[in-house]
């Protein structure tokens, strides 16, 4: 209704536009243009036997746009041409009115046609709903509700597909790929294994845009009302989702889903959903209900399967991610990740998925990332080891100025070949170097206040101080669960008789300063219960009130690298993570003396031992 009032008042305002240039035309005509009879209509006599140049300029003016309607309709008033100019210019506008007054009306009868067919339509639809509710005795509240959510949905207007433009079937094939390429390309190189595609192989992506004289495109747009579903669980799929705009709400309840209570979490644009239906049977676990009018990108498995077929290094590189994102998914599982989800897949992202490849593919990867980035000619120097500092009361304490490596596009593919290194693109096209840690939360009970931590580490006779949480680097391959048994395995062993209670992730994101490279830190936090003591040496502070430093005692481990732990508080923790705190650890360590009653206890060994040996 408010389009077709829109169109025809659009109309009418055109015509009084239209109008008004005319009079003001013939205004002029009648005013200043040459007469070869020497009268002008405006000589004429008009109301009281006075002329009309005689007249005011508002009734003048009038008389003109009345004169000028006339003409385009056909009509008739009492103004006449009184010399060529003007007839010539009456002659045109009788030609022009021809025209304009058949197309004015058709153009109106066309309009008010297609809105009583609309109209015709929709009330057709309606009735017919209306019928079909009644023949069924469907409940009032529900066949209110029913009506109510179609007259809404029937007057909406709806975008277009491929299906609805004609046109789209008479283009070369070749050309309606490139188009689809066009329209899909910004919204499937966000998730990054895409923009890897696309980087390697424009051609393969192209594929996988197009129709190809499928009834269902591998990719293709879905549009959803308020309260549509996208899927539903228990459904199976090999889809994947991608929300361009709008917003889903996800749901997951303990009849379909494992978990313990209703679970509910809002879906934001730029989103992906399902990505376990490309490289698995996947059933669906939750529903995904639209909260806003929303547009959806799917992917099918069986799309990008027939189009990576097609590119060597892609079909190497993307059987490799979907076997390493498989067996994340068959792995994930209390205690160490929550149940997979169609949002997520815990230990799943597109770095970490990197760094557990086939080096090969590792090299390729982090290559393709370093060429679409310029680098500045001047190299950035990133600090590899903590600065040690300088305590007069002991010779131990040595200072270890910082060391300093510079990175640049050469190093760091020298890195990346000697498996030192894991750098990939992002989705939006950044790059990032990923960095998979491990790190023990190791408490005492469940009421202990206070955490083990390590307090630093001996390298090469030079205590660095550096407190943090035990843990160390993943390994390539590894999942989370195995790298933490290893750690526990080959570092910190003295623990005995540990449970582990949980995992989980955290993700630290770290820009350079003066190099366009961000770091992503991938930290798996794992929270462990000691039943037992520690079975380690010990070291104790020779003065203990020297300074304002609330320890007993360290453990030395001797697992690899020696390093000295403590039980300390969360708040000391981070105090000793700040220079002044690290100082005063510093200072605190270098006057550690053997805790032994006898210096030849095996358990037990002297500071200038450990430094030494």
């Amino acid at each position: 209704v408010y389009r077709m009032l829109l169109r025809v008042v659009g109309l009418f305002f055109l015509v009084l536009w239209l109008n008004h240039v005319l009079c003001c035309c013939w205004c002029w005509i009648g005013t200043n243009a040459p007469s070869d009879t020497g009268i002008r209509w405006t000589h004429a006599l008009g109301p009281g036997e006075k002329p009309y140049e005689h007249s005011n300029e508002l009734f003048l003016y009038f008389t003109a746009f009345h004169w000028s309607m006339a003409q385009l309709t056909l009509g008739a008033i009492e103004v006449t041409a009184t010399n060529t100019s003007e007839r010539s210019f009456s002659i045109l506008l009788a030609l022009c009115g021809l025209l304009f007054s058949s197309t004015l009306v058709s153009s109106l009868s066309a309009t008010m046609i297609d809105f009583q067919m609309r109209m015709s339509s929709t009330h057709h639809k309606i009735r017919t709903l209306r019928n079909f509710l009644k023949q069924n005795k469907v409940d009032g509240n529900l066949s209110h509700r029913v009506m109510q959510q179609a007259e809404k949905r029937v007057s909406n207007r709806e975008k277009l597909t491929d299906e609805d433009v004609p046109a789209l079937l008479i283009l070369s094939a070749s050309l309606r790929v490139e188009l689809r390429y066009a329209i899909f390309k910004p919204h499937i190189v966000r998730h990054p294994i895409f923009r890897l595609w696309d980087n390697l192989s424009g051609n393969t992506v192209q594929h996988l845009c197009s129709d190809d004289g499928c009834q269902t495109p591998a990719v293709n747009f879905d549009f959803l009302h308020v309260s549509d579903d996208l899927f539903v669980a228990g459904g199976q799929s090999q889809t994947m989702y991608f929300l361009i705009s709008g917003r889903l709400l996800y749901r997951q309840d303990p009849e379909s889903s494992p978990v313990a209570a209703t679970r509910k979490s809002e879906v934001e644009e730029g989103d992906f959903l399902c990505e376990a239906g490309l490289w698995a049977y996947w059933t669906h676990v939750g529903s995904a209900q639209a909260l806003q009018p929303c547009q959806v990108m799917s992917i099918t498995a069986a799309g990008v399967m027939s189009s990576m077929a097609k590119h060597t290094l892609i079909k190497d590189i993307v059987t490799e991610y979907a076997s390493q994102f498989y067996g994340r998914i068959v792995s994930a599982c209390p205690p160490s990740s929550d149940f997979p989800s169609d949002l997520e897949v815990s230990f799943t992202d597109f770095g970490e998925l990197v760094a557990s490849m086939e080096h090969r593919l590792q090299v390729i990867i982090a290559e393709d990332a370093l060429a679409t980035q310029t680098y500045h000619p001047v190299p950035l120097s990133l600090t590899y080891a903590r600065e040690g500092v300088q305590v007069t009361k002991s010779p131990w304490i040595k200072v270890r100025s910082k060391h300093h490596k510079e990175v640049s596009k050469d190093s760091l593919q020298d890195e990346v070949r000697r498996g030192e290194a894991t750098i990939v693109l992002n989705g939006y096209g950044e790059v990032q170097r990923v960095v998979s840690l491990v790190a023990f939360e190791v408490t005492r009970g469940r009421g202990s206040t206070e955490i083990f931590a390590q307090l630093g580490k001996i390298e090469e006779g030079v205590i660095v101080a550096g407190c943090t949480l035990p843990g160390a680097r993943m390994q390539r391959g590894e999942l989370p669960l195995d790298a933490a048994n290893r750690i526990l395995s080959d570092r910190l062993w003295p623990l005995e008789n540990v449970r582990i209670r949980r995992l989980e992730r955290e993700v630290e994101f770290q820009d350079g300063e003066d190099f366009p490279l961000r770091k992503q830190y991938l930290r798996t936090l794992v929270y462990v219960t000691l039943s037992e003591d520690v079975q380690a040496p010990t070291l104790r502070a020779s003065v203990t009130d020297a300074l304002d430093v609330p320890l007993k005692e360290v453990y030395v481990f001797r697992g690899g690298k020696t390093a000295l732990y403590a039980w300390i508080t969360r708040s000391q923790l981070q105090h000793y993570k700040t220079p002044e705190g690290e100082q005063q650890l510093s200072a605190w360590l270098s006057l550690l003396k053997s805790d032994a009653p006898d210096a030849s206890d095996n358990l037990n060994l002297g500071l200038e031992e450990l430094l030494q040996g």
